[in-house]
């Protein structure tokens, strides 16, 4: 199935990407950085793919999938050999750059493929499957690597990590030929297909369609919503005495949570109307944030992590299928790049700004407020599913 085929690379290049993090920011912390130092390095993980992604949409909807997760590897390869060969904060920069662009081409190289490897009926549980295999090198990724900091040091443990995309390489060169082509994107696109406008502000057109300005907001207001979560709960939990390991197994049950309900999103796909799943999804993210300036309890915590943890497993592939099926035909890769600067924006900005107000007012008023925000979320899909 070309779908397992879209999950093998999802798993390997993402085990790359979030292995990197985790050995970049203890190596600049060895190298003697500062923390304001280390946050500008990892800032570079975000900050080209905002810049980037709408390139990388073009090179996919003009080249097909191969290309783009050819130039993945490299990236990646080049992100990883460079801080083993000359370790400097210079290069663990550049590392965090070329890794952040990677990632960004295989969210959308791979969310393309996801999307074209069955009928239209199969996207979500398609991409279900993609997210899953996302999943799988998130958690493996940052655990691979702290063994190999811990037993082979900082240099060594960045060099390891050119497995991940040596074995990308290989099965692209052995099983590439099953991923859509140029020729496969443009007869998913159609006669009908939108020719994409000439001039740097051509993206602006795709917010002209009301359907696809919809399925926009839903796809920030979610990511944004889980990482408000993961950035407000070590917080809250440590202002209400919590230690080190609970907050980190609260962590690990919404993880938990989002791998297990993915496995029945084919059953919810087929059975729920999507804009429906939608706005149960921004009312439950809203009552959670409305508990979490609340509650001491470290049982209504696990309460809150599992759901919010299926709230983004159901969320994030369905709104992914949403986003494909409204982009206009031709431009679907232009699009999702579109999608993942708005995405990264906002899932940069929302922890700071979380932070910054909850210095200034404290974190409850901040949390009622994120609250009203996702409750004005249930009360727009809800229009959207008597519109769509």
């Amino acid at each position: 199935m070309k779908v397992l085929l879209v999950v093998l690379l999802a798993a390997l290049s993402c085990t790359s990407v979030f292995g990197s993090r985790v050995v970049v920011s203890i190596t600049a912390l060895h190298l003697g950085a500062t923390s304001a130092e280390v946050g500008g390095i990892m800032s570079l993980y975000f900050l080209p793919p905002m810049l980037l992604s709408m390139s990388m949409g073009r090179l996919v909807d003009r080249a097909g999938v191969a290309l783009p997760m050819a130039l993945v590897a490299v990236l990646l390869l080049t992100g990883h050999v460079l801080p083993a060969a000359w370790p400097s904060l210079w290069t663990l920069a550049i590392s965090a750059a070329c890794t952040g662009t990677a990632f960004v081409g295989v969210l959308i190289a791979l969310s393309s493929a996801a999307a074209l490897s069955g009928r239209p009926e199969d996207r979500a549980v398609n991409f279900s499957w993609f997210t899953m295999g996302t999943g799988v090198g998130v958690g493996l990724g940052p655990l691979l690597s702290g063994i190999a900091i811990d037993g082979l040091g900082d240099r060594m443990a960045s060099l390891t990590l050119g497995i991940w995309p040596v074995a990308l390489l290989l099965v692209l060169a052995l099983a590439g030929r099953r991923l859509p082509t140029v020729t496969a994107v443009a007869a998913a696109a159609g006669p009908a297909a939108i020719a994409a406008p000439a001039g740097r502000m051509a993206w602006l057109g795709l917010l002209r369609e009301a359907r696809l300005r919809a399925v926009l907001t839903a796809n920030v207001m979610g990511p944004a919503g889980y990482e408000v979560f993961l950035f407000v709960l070590p917080v809250q939990g440590t202002r209400i005495g919590l230690s080190a390991s609970t907050i980190g197994s609260l962590l690990a049950a919404s993880a938990v949570a989002i791998f297990v309900v993915r496995l029945a999103m084919p059953i919810v796909a087929r059975r729920v109307r999507e804009w429906n799943i939608i706005m149960a999804l921004f009312l439950a993210l809203g009552s959670c944030f409305l508990l979490l300036s609340v509650v001491t309890q470290t049982w209504i915590l696990y309460v809150i992590s599992i759901v919010m943890g299926i709230a983004q497993g159901l969320g994030q592939p369905l709104m992914m299928s949403m986003f494909f099926s409204a982009s206009p035909e031709g431009r679907k890769g232009e699009a999702a790049g579109l999608r993942g600067i708005l995405q990264n924006t906002c899932s940069a900005a929302s922890p700071l700004l979380m932070g910054g107000l909850g210095s200034i007012l404290g974190l409850g008023p901040v949390l009622l407020a994120a609250s009203v925000v996702y409750a004005w979320g249930g009360w727009f899909a809800h229009r959207q599913s008597r519109r769509w």
